[in-house]
């Protein structure tokens, strides 16, 4: 549903008319290089505004997914230091563009914006479907709570199809309080946009911030242990953050 989530901001785009995409996140944001391929298969130019969020992780002749911004095609990569002002760091960026005649068009961080979220609320609805079709029960949904559209648009789907099932989000980078707002915030402009009736209920949005560790993307032996005990049993290689 990620891939999802960028398809849609990305058809947004085409629709207004944009020739150049700008978006941001992580050093090896995954959101960053979906960004990048669906630009690519779209003949869109590409620009990242790169936070690093950890002191000197970024390198620029990095593996992963830098190397794949490369592969991608992608235009220009600026990186900025922790805790920028990450819209107005795209806006400059954009400001840029439209000086040498481009028509820039912005994705916020993960697509988290009330248009990616859809992705996400799309994903409850497959969800449902395939547990209904498959007759399971499930009690409970646990996602990941970062740039919020993963969470948002999940709370938005399950309430929509009137689902019932409560849904935990598992913070990577905040504190509890401030990511549940974030969340709640982006869930009711979801809402909205889909037409949910009654909006998200503020107690509905939950999150833990217990299993952040020392900060974002660096390791903690639980998840190393996680990340091994998937990869060996399950054949499942899970994102370290």
């Amino acid at each position: 549903s990620l891939v999802l989530n960028n398809s849609i901001t990305n058809n947004d785009a085409i629709e207004k008319g944009a020739d150049t995409i700008i978006t941001c996140g992580a050093v090896q944001s995954n959101h960053c290089r979906l960004t990048a391929s669906w630009s690519a298969k779209e003949g869109l130019e590409c620009h990242l505004v790169l936070e690093e969020r950890v002191k000197g992780s970024y390198k620029e002749d990095a593996s992963g997914n830098n190397f794949l911004f490369e592969m991608l095609d992608v235009k220009t990569k600026r990186v900025v230091e922790a805790g920028s002002d990450m819209m107005a760091e795209m806006e400059k960026t954009a400001e840029e563009l439209k000086a040498a005649g481009k028509k820039p068009y912005i994705i916020p961080g993960g697509a988290s914006n009330s248009i990616g979220a859809l992705g996400y609320a799309a994903c409850a609805e497959e969800l449902m479907n395939q547990l209904n079709t498959s007759g399971l029960k499930v009690d409970h949904i646990v996602v990941p709570s970062g740039s919020a559209g993963t969470h948002a648009g999940m709370a938005v789907g399950i309430s929509g199809t009137n689902a019932g099932i409560p849904i935990s989000g598992i913070n990577v980078s905040r504190p509890k309080e401030v990511q549940e707002e974030i969340v709640f915030k982006l869930a009711g402009e979801t809402a909205e946009l889909l037409g949910v009736k009654g909006g998200i209920e503020r107690d509905n949005i939950v999150c833990y911030s217990e299993y952040v560790g020392p900060g974002y993307s660096l390791p903690t032996d639980s998840m190393i242990e996680a990340v091994k005990l998937f990869a060996k049993e399950e054949a499942i290689l899970l994102d370290p953050v």
